[in-house]
């Protein structure tokens, strides 16, 4: 009976840590997964920013007035590249000239670039996310210019982080059990040493008072007797 009081002890101590310590380590994994999300978006936003202002390319310095355009290239090594596709559209949705072409052959071809186009337009929202893309589309004076982040990348990023996270949480979570229950062995420990003490206490106690007791009862009694028989 005693044990099993005290294996609920354990486990509700154990039980306890785990849940202290998986909140404490879901909050830190979904934190981190916050500011990836969002330092990727803003990496995205800034980029696209700096399209808008060259005009839909990429310069390869501040300037766009000293600099060539840089070359497209799914292999580009340069720091912050992004594929994009930027074109000048009018009021029906045509692109009427092509500025810059994704590199990735996937969403080169001229009938796909229309369709996505169209497809952005019918979200009547000049700026946002739709699919795998980020897009922003500025007023012209015959149309629009319309640009197009491929954010693949760093989507597949953040899931494959995201999956890592959960992997991590799971054995973190159940290294921790064995280390919670350990404790919770040592903690109980003294508690149930202390308890095994004490009735054992009690119980020789008990035992060496009886023989008084029953000397002191058997007197009284005796004493009863006489009393009653007049002795």
């Amino acid at each position: 009976m005693e044990e099993d009081v005290f294996n609920r002890l354990r486990s509700k101590l154990a039980i306890g840590i785990i849940a202290v310590f998986g909140t404490i380590l879901a909050l830190l994994i979904t934190a981190f997964n916050l500011f990836l999300s969002y330092s990727n978006t803003q990496s995205s936003n800034d980029f696209i920013e700096e399209l808008v202002d060259n005009g839909g390319v990429l310069y390869s310095s501040i300037s766009k007035y000293d600099s060539k355009p840089v070359q497209k290239d799914l292999n580009n090594q340069q720091s912050g590249y992004k594929d994009f596709f930027s074109a000048y559209i009018d009021l029906q949705g045509n692109i009427t000239e092509i500025i810059s072409n994704f590199s990735n052959q996937d969403y080169a071809d001229a009938k796909y670039a229309s369709k996505l186009v169209k497809d952005i337009l019918a979200r009547h929202s000049m700026k946002g996310n739709y699919a795998v893309f980020g897009y922003r589309i500025i007023n012209e004076p015959d149309g629009y210019l319309i640009i197009i982040l491929d954010r693949k990348n760093d989507i597949e990023q953040q899931m494959n982080f995201a999956y890592i996270s959960i992997a991590i949480f799971a054995i973190t979570l159940l290294i921790s059990y064995f280390i919670a229950w350990v404790f919770a062995m040592k903690a109980v420990k003294p508690v149930e040493e202390s308890y095994i003490k004490q009735k054992q206490f009690i119980a020789d106690a008990s035992h060496e008072l009886k023989t008084p007791i029953a000397v002191i009862g058997a007197n009284i009694d005796a004493v009863e007797t006489a009393s009653h028989y007049g002795i």
